[in-house]
């Protein structure tokens, strides 16, 4: 009985690690293919990468080698970017200073051309933007209009301080602006990647009531009811479509971190052009 059994089991047992054997090398076989598959994958994405890193490289050296070239003709013409219009109202060496920086504001990998005119007998021209359009290689005119104290920040928003002050909020400095103490009226621009341009997102000055208790348009008087901490400021916030509107600090910072959204400052460091 005991040799009948044996010769039973041993062929049942040979037959059932064979076919054990035969799994493995099936599921080996699957998951080398598999591994082969994922790596040829990963390869392809590699090269990929590579090749829209060499692109954006191309395209970034393509812009920077644009921007020197017109900063070439604005110092050998005299003339603005993109334009016929010369420098013949002020004097270059003296009354006219342009300053520039090439920077990616709009953080899309393609760095932008800014320029600063900064003329000593009056107030300054603005710091004007321009991008390099790789389909066409020229340059597009973005946004025109900013002063000296402007804030780009890498969410696309840039902050432009306005000029002379709040008219209702105490004396002209030239150096408010530059005190971040000091509360400097300001307007705020939003990037806007599908079209490479920037759209006006609101406006916002303060209104002092020691330094102005007559009325204004659209206020009959100081709007009391606004200043919520009754320091005797409010701020006037005009949105995109024109609505003003009085806030108090604390729903000012709320509009501030609406848009700002946690995004941080680009440093722009300009050299002046020689």
């Amino acid at each position: 009985m005991l040799k009948h059994i044996k010769k039973t089991f041993l062929p049942v047992m040979l037959c059932l690690v064979l076919c054990t054997c035969t799994a493995c090398t099936s599921r080996s076989k699957e998951e080398t293919e598999t591994s082969e598959t994922e790596t040829e994958i990963s390869k392809t994405e590699t090269e990929t990468s590579e090749t829209e890193t060499e692109t954006s490289k191309t395209e970034t050296e393509s812009a920077v080698s644009a921007y020197r070239n017109v900063l070439r003709k604005i110092r050998q013409n005299h003339m603005y970017p993109g334009s016929d219009t010369e420098f013949t109202e002020f004097d270059w060496e003296e009354s006219l200073s342009i300053y520039y920086a090439i920077v990616d504001v709009t953080q899309d990998g393609i760095k932008e051309l800014l320029l600063d005119f900064d003329y000593d007998s009056g107030p300054d021209g603005g710091i004007t933007v321009y991008t390099y359009d790789p389909n066409a290689p020229t340059l597009v005119h973005e946004i025109g209009g900013f002063f000296t104290f402007s804030r780009f920040y890498d969410n696309g928003i840039v902050e432009e301080d306005i000029s002379h002050g709040s008219p209702y909020g105490g004396p002209y400095s030239t150096a408010g602006a530059a005190d971040p103490n000091t509360f400097w009226p300001y307007q705020v621009w939003s990037y806007q990647a599908d079209d490479a341009s920037y759209t006006q997102i609101g406006f916002v000055t303060d209104w002092n009531k020691k330094e102005w208790a007559d009325s204004i348009d659209g206020f009959s008087s100081f709007p009391d009811s606004a200043d919520k901490d009754h320091d005797g400021i409010v701020y006037l916030l005009t949105n995109a479509k024109g609505k003003e509107t009085a806030i108090d600090a604390a729903d000012l910072k709320k509009w501030v971190d609406s848009y700002r959204k946690g995004a941080k400052e680009i440093p722009i460091t300009y050299q002046r052009l020689k």
